[in-house]
């Protein structure tokens, strides 16, 4: 008899049942405002992106009209005086201290091109012709050095390892056919990466996941619209829905509930509102943190990393138009500002002697500002 009560299931009190189902509720109702959170942030930064592009879009018509002709013109001036200043390299007149300079001024003339985005065949040649004569003098070991050292930086910076067989010196010369298959072989990585993580989300579906597109198929679906017009948009519903299932993509899924919500009239009292479970919440966090990471990477490539779109964002755009006229116009100036200081230092290398004057005015500069100049030493 004993035994028996031992064993006996003690009902649990509906007063308590109760409780345990009002305690989950709350639960799933934080959970559910935690994502919408996300969601939200992920909205926000999209927007802003749009905006930017938007903005991008102006400054680059203005820039366009307005500043374009008098910079190409500027750019051919640099690279004219870069071609004279590579003559005068060549010329075994000057001393090591002159030529020193020379090289040096070619460089900066070169990366300030680059820096502008601009490049030419001429540009390229000499650059080329540069790298060839110092890496001549360099020794056995200095060579392998430098060659490590790039091979170190291209696979670091773009995640692709190269080839053991790799050598700088050969591919420096290939120019754009070597960016070509570099960006070849990043693409193919990007592929590679994507699609492992793709199997293993379509591998590793949470319950969750399934749960929530079944009750968007079954609220959503265009046989139950009698009304034309809902029934073509759902259609286009159900379009998306299905890639984002085949994706399992959880951050768009959560969107399409949102639309369909709004669509059907679901409030949080709704008994059909699918809810997010504690067990799951971290999971979802996770992959709308990754949305909301990539979107942060995008804004921050758009403002810094990527040259045109940083250029176009620091120097031509505004909230107005007219603010970006007048961003425009003092870009023209300076560009004006460049070209005739250019056009003077073409001139000041015209002779042999007045090439001579023109570095030893370069070397006392270098004395004011620095205390010391480039080949000071003889």
């Amino acid at each position: 008899m004993e035994s028996s009560k031992k064993h006996q299931i003690v009902p649990v009190p509906i007063t308590q049942q109760s409780k345990d189902y009002k305690k989950e509720k709350v639960l799933h109702k934080t959970n559910r405002k935690q994502i919408d959170k996300k969601l939200d942030q992920i909205e926000k930064l999209k927007n802003g992106i749009l905006n930017l592009k938007k903005q991008i879009d102006k400054a680059k018509q203005i820039h366009l009209i307005y500043v374009r002709n008098t910079e190409i013109r500027c750019f051919k001036t640099v690279e004219t005086l870069i071609v004279g200043l590579y003559k005068r390299y060549m010329q075994p007149d000057f001393i090591d201290w002159q030529k020193e300079l020379l090289l040096e001024k070619i460089n900066a003339e070169i990366e300030f091109l680059y820096s502008n985005r601009y490049e030419s065949e001429i540009i390229t040649r000499i650059e080329d012709k540069i790298t060839e004569q110092s890496s001549e003098v360099l020794s056995d070991k200095d060579r392998k050095k430098v060659n490590k050292e790039m091979k170190d930086y291209i696979e670091n910076s773009t995640g692709v390892e190269l080839d053991d067989d790799f050598d700088y010196n050969k591919i420096k010369n290939k120019g754009n056919r070597f960016s070509e298959i570099l960006n070849s072989k990043i693409f193919e990585k990007q592929k590679q990466v994507s699609l492992k993580k793709q199997k293993y989300k379509v591998e590793n579906t949470d319950k969750d996941f399934q749960k929530l597109y079944k009750k968007l198929v079954r609220k959503s679906h265009p046989d139950l619209a009698k009304d034309p017009k809902i029934k073509k948009r759902r259609e286009d519903f159900m379009k998306r829905l299905s890639s984002t299932w085949e994706k399992r993509d959880y951050y768009r899924l959560l969107l399409l509930d949102r639309e369909a919500d709004n669509e059907n009239g679901v409030d949080d009292k709704d008994p059909d509102k699918v809810e997010v479970s504690s067990k799951h919440v971290k999971s979802i966090s996770n992959q709308l943190n990754e949305e909301i990471q990539d979107l942060q990477e995008e804004e921050w490539r758009i403002k810094e990393q990527d040259p045109e779109t940083s250029f176009l964002l620091k120097n031509i755009s505004s909230r107005s138009e007219e603010g970006m006229l007048k961003k425009a116009d003092l870009l023209k100036k300076e560009l004006e500002g460049i070209i005739d200081l250019t056009i003077d230092e073409i001139n000041s290398i015209k002779t042999f002697d007045s090439t001579k004057d023109f570095l030893a005015r370069i070397r006392i500069q270098y004395q004011e500002l620095e205390g010391e100049g480039p080949g000071l030493v003889h």
